[in-house]
């Protein structure tokens, strides 16, 4: 979804401290079970790998994107299934395009990441979380990075019912461990209903706090500007029913 400037820029604000404060946040539950990298902002850089690797919700990605892009000590290579309906050209247009870069998921690979160490992410952002985290041509490149780096795990959660699976569970249950993983819902209600979730996983083994957080998929783009027009312009995608599911995006 995206908004008029005027009508986006508080929930934009708060997508951007919502990925810093989650990111200070994460950093100090590192373990030292893990390699404990050094202060984050010592070199006034974050790296940041985005992996959406369905070829959907290209809103999400650029949200993500967006609330990235204005943040100047950001870096970030985003791996794209898919570019659809024309989206690329909005991606051009979001802030920071110059600290971003865009690459297939195809490239999301070890080798990406061991070919210079400053590739190792900071954050791992998995947009389509429920199928990155099982595809079985991605998870070596989640374990290398669990194994071999002190990334922390962003999972955005669309369909909180697909986490009953016991599949995800067990693809995240090592991040769990390691107190390197933080859920991102797009919506309050299945924020809730992912709590509900995880004090479930807390019957199974030792769960650490695991932060969810609610990240509205809002993005502004650069517009002429709109003279003498007193009704707000907005896109979305999606419907609005009353009986939508709790646990759906």
């Amino acid at each position: 979804m995206f908004a008029s400037r005027p009508a986006s820029r508080y929930l934009t604000v708060a997508a951007c401290t919502l990925l810093l404060l989650a990111f200070y946040q994460f950093t100090l539950l590192t373990t030292s079970n893990y390699r404990i990298p050094g202060s984050p902002f010592a070199s006034k850089k974050v790296k940041v790998s985005v992996i959406e690797s369905k070829g959907c919700h290209d809103e999400v990605s650029a949200s993500y994107l967006s609330a990235l892009g204005q943040l100047s000590e950001c870096n970030s290579d985003v791996f794209l299934a898919a570019q659809r309906f024309g989206i690329d050209s909005i991606y051009k247009l979001i802030p920071g395009a110059d600290n971003r870069k865009l690459v297939t998921d195809d490239e999301f690979r070890p080798q990406y990441f061991e070919s210079q160490i400053a590739a190792e992410p900071d954050i791992v952002l998995s947009v389509t979380s429920e199928y990155d985290l099982i595809d079985a041509k991605l998870k070596p490149t989640f374990a290398h990075l669990l194994q071999n780096t002190s990334s922390i795990l962003f999972a955005t959660v669309h369909h909180g019912n697909e986490w009953t699976d016991d599949r995800r569970f067990q693809a995240v249950k090592p991040w769990i461990k390691a107190k390197r993983l933080r859920f991102i819902t797009l919506s309050n209600h299945v924020t809730k209903y992912m709590t509900g979730i995880v004090k479930h996983w807390a019957t199974k083994m030792e769960v650490h706090d695991v932060p969810i957080s609610t990240f509205p998929p809002v993005f502004t783009i650069p517009t002429a500007p709109i003279k003498n027009e007193a009704t707000l312009r907005f896109a979305m995608q999606g419907d609005l029913v009353v009986d939508r599911r709790p646990n759906r995006d």
